[in-house]
């Protein structure tokens, strides 16, 4: 199912608008960001708010890869504020989580404002038992948990977030999931389990045509592979949303992809968004 299907459980977006933005979003995880900037631009001038508040959220998502956090979190307030509008709580909970993730991009000290966001965001995805989003719950958790290098209750947590995604079949987030979980235990030294669940996350990325979480995949395989070989290697920043890449690693990873300009801003960095 699309995002598009888990956060309009009530079908007020209509074809072809629904089409069009499942297509941009799609075109987005294949890393073609121009061609999805252009269609969800277009749609965001649309008459029926449904549409807008996707269409802001898609463009938040675009500008979030790309690394202008600003841009982004300017889309996911208007995205947000649409949402509202129309009662789609699913909607806003969805915009909450990533200005929340946003917010910590853009701040590396510990935000009140942001932690209310994401918690009350989680508390109202747990009240809805809406499984979507209390995966994003767990899986963000996760990532907060990384962030302060507690990988035990990291993996914990990362866990939930999988089990729910097996459950609901969204396919499309749960390697990301799985790849989070393969950094913490080759942070605590499990580095042939790491390993294993690091390339199979890969290979269903690639073969979805997921290719901006892939090549984020790819460098925690290389991460893995490199701190396996030292023992000794700095650790990767503790970012919630960013995991910088080596710069040969990321140019070869590129050619590997065979894309175009559209990609090329992805040799910045290799985002942990999901």
């Amino acid at each position: 199912m699309t995002i598009t299907g888990y956060l309009d459980a009530e079908h007020k977006l209509k074809d072809p608008e629904r089409k069009d933005i499942d297509q941009a979003l799609e075109k987005l995880l294949a890393g073609d960001f121009i061609s999805s900037y252009d269609i969800l631009n277009n749609l965001s001038d649309s008459e029926l708010v449904d549409t807008q508040a996707f269409a802001f959220l898609g463009l938040g998502e675009v500008h979030y890869f790309q690394l202008i956090h600003q841009l982004s979190f300017e889309n996911y307030q208007k995205a947000a504020k649409l949402f509202i509008s129309q009662n789609n709580m699913r909607g806003k909970i969805f915009s909450h989580y990533r200005l929340a993730m946003n917010q910590t991009d853009i701040s590396s000290t510990p935000s009140t404002n942001k932690n209310d966001l994401f918690n009350n965001a989680f508390n109202e995805a747990n009240n809805m038992n809406d499984d979507f989003l209390i995966a994003y719950g767990h899986h963000y958790n996760g990532l907060y948990l990384i962030d302060e290098s507690n990988f035990d209750e990291a993996i914990k947590e990362l866990d939930r977030s999988i089990s729910i995604r097996e459950k609901i079949k969204d396919d499309e987030n749960i390697n990301s999931s799985k790849a989070s979980k393969a950094r913490c235990l080759a942070e605590l030294g499990d580095y042939k389990t790491a390993r294993q669940i690091a390339e199979q996350a890969y290979g269903a990325q690639i073969s979805s045509n997921l290719k901006v979480y892939a090549l984020r995949t790819q460098a925690i395989i290389s991460y893995i592979l490199r701190k396996e070989a030292s023992g000794s290697m700095t650790n990767l920043p503790n970012k919630l949303s960013l995991i910088e890449g080596q710069g040969s690693q990321i140019s070869d990873s590129l050619k590997t992809f065979q894309e175009g300009p559209e990609i090329a801003s992805l040799s910045r960095a290799v985002m942990l968004l999901s």
